[in-house]
């Protein structure tokens, strides 16, 4: 047990409830959600994109 890591076991999601951030597995490949942006990651952790939900997200990272 870690300190503000929790795991649901409905979603598979590992979240982060201080920096209000998860970690979750979608079609083989893993992704890193936090302030409006996602970091996309292939099976063996691999950085393969990231995505912004808006502009000001987008300038604010």
């Amino acid at each position: 047990k870690i300190d503000n890591i929790i795991y649901d076991d409905g979603t598979n999601d590992i979240i982060n409830t201080k920096s209000k951030s998860f970690l979750t597995k979608s079609l083989g490949s893993f992704l890193y959600d936090k302030d409006n942006m996602t970091v996309g990651f292939n099976s063996t952790f691999r950085f393969e994109d990231v995505s912004y939900f808006s502009e000001e997200a987008k300038k604010s990272s």
